[in-house]
C-alpha cells in the first residue's frame, strides 16, 4: 500500500468533498483499506491492484451517509393510504406486483 499513497490520499480528498460524507479520519480511512487488503490476502502484485480498486470503492461507499428527505409525512403518504384502506397484507401484495 506504500506505493499508493498518493492514490489513497486522492481518494480521501475526493470523499470529503462528498455531499454525504460521514466524517471519517484519515488514518481510518487508511486502516480500513489496510484491514481490507488483509482480509483478501492477495498473493500478487497484480492481484493486489486489482483488490485495491475494489476495496477503496468498498471503503469509499461504506463511508457516505445518504440523507433521505421526504416531501410528505408518512401518514400523508400513498402507501399510508393503502395500508389504512386494503391492510398491511394486501398492501404488501399490491405492491409486489
Amino acid at each position: 500500500m506504500t506505493e499508493n499513497r498518493e492514490f489513497v490520499i486522492a481518494n480521501f480528498s475526493e470523499l470529503q468533498n462528498e455531499k454525504f460524507y460521514s466524517g471519517i479520519s484519515m488514518k481510518q480511512f487508511g486502516l480500513q483499506i489496510y484491514q481490507g487488503m488483509v482480509n483478501n490476502n492477495p498473493q500478487s502484485d497484480k492481484r493486489a491492484a486489482m483488490i485495491l480498486a475494489n476495496v477503496m470503492g468498498m471503503v469509499y461507499v461504506n463511508n457516505t451517509k445518504i440523507g433521505v428527505t421526504y416531501s410528505t409525512p408518512y401518514a400523508e403518504s400513498n402507501h399510508a393510504k393503502q395500508v389504512n384502506y386494503f391492510g398491511t397484507q394486501k398492501t404488501s401484495q399490491l405492491n409486489s406486483i
